[in-house]
């Protein structure tokens, strides 16, 4: 698995109500996935932001999966 790249960031981590993906390029599909494997979240999009309501997941890890056009990257948050 690919690593964020320095063209992505997640914020705030460890999340509480809300989590923002932003970065330079556009993302085509982003997916949020918990310890079990379950997506909790997926989304297709055009956009270069994404703001994503956590106030129903359950504490934990979970792994962020955005897909652009030239890869598929990954990282880590907390849900607090």
């Amino acid at each position: 698995l690919e690593e964020f790249s320095n063209n992505f960031s997640v914020y705030p981590n460890p999340a509480t109500d809300q989590v923002t993906v932003e970065g330079e390029q556009s993302i085509d599909n982003i997916q949020i996935i918990d310890i079990n494997g379950r997506i909790v979240y997926s989304n297709k999009s055009n956009n270069n932001t994404i703001n994503i309501n956590t106030t129903l997941w359950s504490k934990g890890v979970y792994v962020v999966r955005v897909q652009i056009a030239n890869g598929t990257f990954h990282t880590k948050i907390v849900k607090q």
